[in-house]
């Protein structure tokens, strides 16, 4: 594919992702779900590379509609290295309680998990953490 090609189909995917994230915050309620526009502290920022790096590499774990032009795609820390299409979102549930209420930052069982998402380009990437690992200023 051609470089201006790719780099439209970025933008456009991209552009779509940030709708989708949007449309997913008017629809959550507090707490289920919460919406960080941009990826906060360095956690979360190494846990978003390790997504691109694999992407990058050609070693992430990609559901069979993930092709080589851009698309909007979901990741979890949860799941590291799993990258799916809306169609296969569902494969990213966690697989059991114990992990429902696992920090993915501490990786400590608690009571209460504040799950988050953040779009970077058109990746969509969902993380829980526990009240003592989110931001104090932000809650992400």
């Amino acid at each position: 594919m051609n470089p201006t090609a790719y780099t439209d189909q970025f933008d456009a995917a991209s552009r779509h992702a940030r709708r989708q994230l949007d449309e997913m915050a008017r629809r959550a309620t507090e707490a289920s779900l919460a919406m960080v526009p941009l990826p906060l502290g360095s956690w979360l920022r190494d846990q978003i590379a390790g997504v691109i790096a694999c992407l990058q590499a050609g070693t992430a774990d990609c559901c069979e509609h993930i092709g080589a032009s851009p698309q909007v795609m979901f990741a979890a820390a949860w799941r590291p290295g799993r990258i799916v299409c809306l169609g296969c979102v569902q494969t990213l549930r966690t697989p059991s309680q114990v992990e429902d209420f696992t920090c993915d930052q501490c990786q400590q069982r608690h009571d209460t998990i504040h799950t988050r998402m953040t779009a970077v380009g058109p990746v969509l990437f969902a993380y829980g953490r526990c009240t003592r690992c989110c931001d104090p200023f932000t809650g992400a």
